[in-house]
């Protein structure tokens, strides 16, 4: 492991690793999938961005460990900026209820806090239409509730040179005042 950490000078063979995935059919026997939590760093160490593509395959990899995905979504926000929105939707909408994430909800998080950042009105209402639906993990809810609740807090600008204020009390917070 420390000799694939040192090797960002050869990361070529890395990105290609990374095209590799668990395969328990293959010709010459069963082919266990990368070691991402060791390959990663070094891409990232290397400054890979290109390697987005491939690390993509891995977010919906069953094969990819739970304790890997919220580095490899970050990665993805990192190199793939706004191409990442789409796939990162995709992700947090699929797995919004899976049982797998009932005990660890941190890779759910990073997804749907990525498309809040990226996203418009359109990928954050579909967020916010996770909410209602059965089954959401709790965690989930609580962290798009919040990131929903900090944006209506964020200062607003009104012209390009002026200087920031803060956004209008919710209805909530002005009948509270006195």
């Amino acid at each position: 492991a420390m000799t694939l950490r040192a090797r960002s000078n050869d990361s070529d063979a890395l990105v290609a690793a990374l095209a590799n995935h668990y395969d328990f059919l293959a010709e010459m026997g069963e082919r266990a999938p990368p070691p991402l939590q060791v390959i990663l760093p070094a891409l990232v160490r290397a400054e890979r961005a290109d390697a987005f593509p491939a690390l993509l395959g891995h977010l919906n990899d069953p094969a990819t460990p739970l304790d890997v995905l919220p580095m490899v979504i970050d990665q993805l926000v990192r190199w793939g900026g706004p191409e990442a929105l789409s796939p990162l939707l995709a992700f947090t909408r699929s797995y919004r209820a899976d049982s797998v994430f009932a005990a660890d909800s941190t890779a759910l998080i990073h997804a749907a806090l990525a498309v809040d950042a990226l996203g418009g009105s359109a990928e954050r209402a579909e967020l916010g239409a996770l909410l209602g639906r059965a089954g959401t993990h709790p965690a989930l809810v609580a962290a798009i509730t919040e990131a929903a609740q900090n944006r209506s807090r964020a200062p607003v600008v009104r012209a390009e040179g002026d200087a920031p204020e803060q956004a209008p009390p919710r209805a909530e917070e002005s009948e509270s005042s006195p």
